[in-house]
């Protein structure tokens, strides 16, 4: 052989040689990458399924809608919205779930998504499949569901939340032994109630009640039975009145009322003189509790708001100077302010 062969023998062998080693670089390359891969979609499907266990167990009620019907509910909505075998939540109007006085309102709002792409979170009244209602926080997004646009609800029950809210405020504005509203509130009623009357020129009275000889109640009989008296006159004060008329527990055995009138103030000052009448022959009825006897009265001071605003509580204070000149006068009776 001579030695120019040998020598391209010789690049040959080396070129075949550096070609297996790139070979063998690349499929080992090649084979970690497959290997990476496979790793990478064991992890996406152990991270998709561990998303599908936390969606369908979560508390919360999450549902897919196309085109206005719901294509996926989790196990969670099925349970808050009362689901059963034979009324289920695939393929019912998003909007039945709610209120139908809410519809247009709530409809604007998924309108507005193609917009934002997610609305904040809301507070709706929704409709269970039986009929019930109860109170959410619900957040809306837009997405893709095999292919198609679609919303996705997930709504948080909230009722007991809302519930304890009212009991803060029921208990924040209502006088805790009669129900009926406590004086902080009554107050704030009646100032309001003056401003609408300024507004318009409508009348309004103050009333002041004040029980006769209530002390003498608790007394002889215990503060229980006294309780009970001003249970049953709050009760007897609350039917007498008219449904624009309001009572409120001033403390004590003393009661404030606001009287509403109309436009023409004559008539408005007759319908006065008459629920004065009708308070006190309310009142004033016999009480049996616990197997007594007890005669009840009471003295009714009335005040008109000037046309000059003043605030509540010199209105309620000249009302309750015209109860003293009614009890001055025999008690059991009522009177109207003046200068």
């Amino acid at each position: 052989m001579s030695d120019l062969e040998a020598r391209r023998l010789s690049r040959e062998i080396r070129a075949r040689k550096e070609a297996e080693e790139l070979l063998e670089k690349k499929s080992k390359e090649l084979y970690y990458k497959i290997q990476e891969n496979e790793k990478n979609l064991i992890a996406l499907k152990e991270s998709e399924e561990l998303h599908r266990i936390i969606v369908e167990f979560s508390p919360n009620s999450i549902l897919i809608s196309c085109e206005g019907k719901i294509v996926y509910a989790n196990s969670g909505a099925k349970q808050n919205y009362a689901e059963t075998a034979t009324n289920t939540l695939v393929g019912k109007p998003l909007l039945s779930l709610s209120l139908p006085e809410d519809h247009e309102i709530i409809q604007a709002k998924l309108d507005s998504i193609h917009e934002t792409s997610s609305l904040g979170e809301i507070e709706e009244t929704a409709v269970r499949l039986d009929g019930t209602t109860f109170f959410v926080a619900v957040r809306r997004h837009l997405m893709k569901h095999e292919g198609k646009e679609a919303i996705l609800s997930v709504a948080r029950d909230i009722s007991f939340r809302r519930e304890l809210q009212q009991q803060l405020s029921y208990q924040a504005t209502h006088d805790a032994l009669t129900q009926i509203s406590n004086r902080a509130h009554i107050l704030e009623c009646l100032d309001q109630a003056l401003h609408h009357a300024a507004r318009h020129s409508y009348p309004i009275w103050a009333g002041f009640i004040d029980l006769d000889e209530f002390k003498p109640i608790n007394d002889f009989y215990g503060h229980a039975v006294g309780d009970q008296v001003l249970i049953h006159v709050a009760n007897r004060i609350k039917t007498a009145l008219r449904a624009s008329d309001m009572v409120g527990r001033y403390g004590g055995d003393e009661f404030i009322i606001i009287l509403k009138g109309g436009p023409a103030e004559e008539q408005a000052t007759n319908i006065t003189e008459e629920l004065a009448t009708r308070i006190l022959q309310a009142v004033c009825q016999p009480l049996v509790i616990n197997g007594f006897t007890l005669n009840i009265s009471c003295s009714l001071g009335i005040a008109l708001a000037p046309t000059d605003l003043i605030d509540a509580q010199t209105f309620v204070d000249r009302a309750d100077t015209a109860m003293y000149e009614a009890k001055a006068k025999g008690k059991n009776n009522f009177c109207f302010y003046s200068e």
